[in-house]
């Protein structure tokens, strides 16, 4: 049997790592044991993540994205956990009925993508910032848990990137690119294919490894430029099977490659539109075709629910309303039926300028100005944040602390949402610690509200005063974490 050089090269330095599996499997266990793991259940998958001194810093910049893990829950909802194991060991409990769970770990902006299996617990350790998993409840074969770290090494792809896109100056042709990119593929696929074969990486991790190959080399050849390539033998694969394949429809690389890949390519042939931040597809079109030319259910479902958030963002709300409408004909499924219920039906039709606020519960609807009045003879201060704004997220610690140092004094801190879901905001305001708190509400139709327009409200975080009076002081106060803030509210409280 023909065994790539490479492998020769690595195999003898992770077959001594397996020969100690057992050894390191009863330390593990006897550092990470049952009793600390919350909870270990059948279907709970856990994720320790070992103390990482050089782990980035929380940072407050509306462009830096976080250290976090990455799985669908459901078809619906991405589930996105920022890691907090700079200073200490952080856990996360991934609740799965999948036979084989995809996780993403997006670190240092480099994606490690692994497969788990329920009742797996995993350990993440670093090494230079760098990671390395083992499952301690189950004995595995090389290169199962690390194989996204591995391929990066072996293909000399960086493990570490700053964020900042950079543009290529490659000069090749066509016909060269393409040759570039069947070469990259043949050779992973040729590495994988010897993994395999050497019993040293399972047949179902094998399996979804090689479709990404797949998917990958796809996500190339949809470049319009390379359509004379498509139907070379060598790469041929029925891209109607990839793009129909609802196997992968709870994996994160089949709903980028769907999203962002075949909805813009040649093949179907949206319309794309320019606006004032970029250029975009038109969605409406997109609907439609996505109804034409998607034949299986499940990701016509999932594509059809993708375009109608996508009109939602980019259209007026006559339009939008429009298509929910034909949504909720086109799809039975009542997971999206109930998400939409949930995250639309909750909503009145508030007159204009108008600024109908909500609480968790949907036990409460109340303007914002009765909101006011109600706690005249107190100072108010009102946060407006929303679950996409890291700056508002990162602040949440100190106004809690603040809030308890003002604790029976004439003063309410109250929490303004203006996210457009409402699941997006119920998840962030449990991830904040605000589930409690009574004064914590969603700005319904936050595009259309006055309170939006009295304030000019641009940007976010954004905090307002009102005096004890019911008037309002200041537009732009100080965040919770600024030491003039504390002044403001001790000189107020005692006016």
């Amino acid at each position: 049997m023909k065994i790539d050089k490479f492998l020769l090269s690595v195999a003898i330095p992770f077959a001594v790592a397996s020969c100690d599996t057992k050894r390191a499997t009863t330390e593990a266990e006897q550092s990470y044991g049952v009793e600390r793991i919350i909870p270990r259940e059948v279907n709970n998958i856990v994720l320790i993540f070992s103390r990482n001194d050089q782990a980035n810093s929380n940072k407050k910049s509306s462009f830096y994205t976080a250290n976090n893990v990455r799985y669908y829950e459901n078809v619906i909802d991405r589930i996105d956990v920022e890691l907090q194991n700079k200073e200490q060991e952080d856990t996360i409990v991934v609740i799965t009925d999948r036979k084989l769970q995809s996780v993403d770990l997006f670190h240092n902006y480099v994606t490690f993508n692994y497969y788990f299996q329920k009742g797996d617990t995993a350990v993440f350790s670093f090494r230079d910032d760098i990671p390395y998993v083992q499952l301690i409840n189950r004995e595995t074969k090389t290169y199962d848990t690390n194989l996204s770290l591995v391929l990066r090494k072996r293909f000399n792809q960086p493990l570490k990137e700053s964020g900042i896109m950079r543009l290529s100056a490659d000069k090749a042709t066509v016909a060269e690119r393409f040759e570039i990119i069947k070469a990259k593929y043949q050779q992973e696929q040729g590495f994988l294919d010897s993994l395999q074969s050497n019993g040293l990486l399972t047949h179902s991790i094998w399996q979804v490894a090689t479709q990404q190959q797949v998917y990958k080399l796809w996500e190339a050849l949809l470049d319009p430029t390379l359509a004379p390539y498509r139907t070379d033998e060598s790469v041929s694969f029925p891209l109607s099977e990839l793009v129909n394949n609802d196997r992968l429809i709870f994996d994160d690389f089949f709903h980028r490659f769907l999203k962002y890949k075949y909805l813009w390519s040649d093949l179907m042939g949206i319309r794309k539109v320019r606006h004032s931040q970029g250029i975009s597809l038109d969605y409406k079109e997109g609907y439609e075709k996505v109804k034409a030319k998607i034949g299986n259910h499940n990701v016509k479902n999932l594509l059809l629910f993708y375009c109608l958030q996508m009109i939602q963002d980019e259209e007026p709300k006559a339009i939008f309303n429009a298509y929910l409408k034909q949504f909720k004909v086109d799809v039975r499924d009542t997971a999206y039926i109930a998400y939409l219920d949930k995250n639309f039906n909750n909503k009145p039709n508030s007159p204009p300028g108008s600024s109908t606020l909500t609480n968790l519960f949907n036990t409460r609807k109340v303007e914002f100005n009765k909101l006011i009045d109600e706690n005249k003879g107190r100072v108010i201060y009102v946060d407006l944040w929303a679950s996409w704004c890291k700056p508002c997220l990162s602040v949440m610690p100190a106004s809690h602390l603040l809030r308890e140092q003002y604790k029976g004094e004439p003063i309410v801190f109250i929490y303004l949402s203006i996210d457009d879901k409402f699941t997006a905001w119920e998840k962030a305001a449990e991830k904040v610690g605000l589930v409690s708190s009574e004064d914590n509400f969603l700005l319904l139709n936050p595009r259309d509200a006055g309170l939006t327009k009295q304030i000019s409200l641009r940007t976010l975080p954004r905090y307002l005063i009102f005096g004890k009076s019911g008037a309002l002081l200041h537009e732009n106060a100080p965040g919770p974490d600024s030491p003039e803030l504390v002044k403001l509210l001790d000189r107020y409280i005692k006016e």
